[in-house]
This record gives structure tokens, sequence and C-alpha cells, in this order.
């Protein structure tokens, strides 16, 4: 039996088990983007479960863009920071 994204910690995710496009939004994002990977990959396996259609399917579905969305965002957001951030003395 395979495991789903709900079996796996987010530590644990492989970048084999991700899909490609998603993955190309984060490349240069650090590995605090792993719990949203999972937490993506959790909302789109669960959507084939209960469609799209349902009460749930609906929450999840905003679920999953939004994680994408963050996903998406995420390598600006760390560089804006790292630009932004004063040095250490």
């Amino acid at each position: 039996m395979s495991r789903t994204a709900c079996d796996r910690s987010p530590a644990t995710v492989s970048s084999a088990t991700r899909r490609p496009s998603r993955m190309m939004a984060t490349r240069s994002a650090t590995a605090s983007t792993s719990p949203m990977m999972w937490l993506d990959e959790v909302a789109e396996e669960a959507l084939e479960v209960v469609g799209q259609d349902t009460p749930a399917g609906r929450r999840l579905v905003e679920m999953r863009d939004f994680y994408t969305y963050l996903l998406a965002e995420m390598p600006a957001v760390i560089e804006r920071w790292q630009q932004g951030k004063k040095p250490r003395t």
C-alpha cells in the first residue's frame, strides 16, 4: 500500500513525491517551506477523497490555494528579509 502525505511528516516528504510545478516556485527557498509543501500535498490528496464540490472540498481548495500562494511568494519574502537584515556585530 502506498503512503500518502498524511502518513508522512513534513521532514520526510521526499522531493520525488512533490509535484514539479510547485517545486519550481520554491527551489531558491530554504527548508522552512517544507511544512507548507507538506500541507499543500495533504490538501491535494484529501481533495481526491472528498471531491471539490463538497463543503470539505471547498475548504481544502482554499487551503491548497493558500499554501500554493505562500510557496510561490516565499523565495521573494526570504530575499527581502535577507536584504533588510542588519549585520550582526
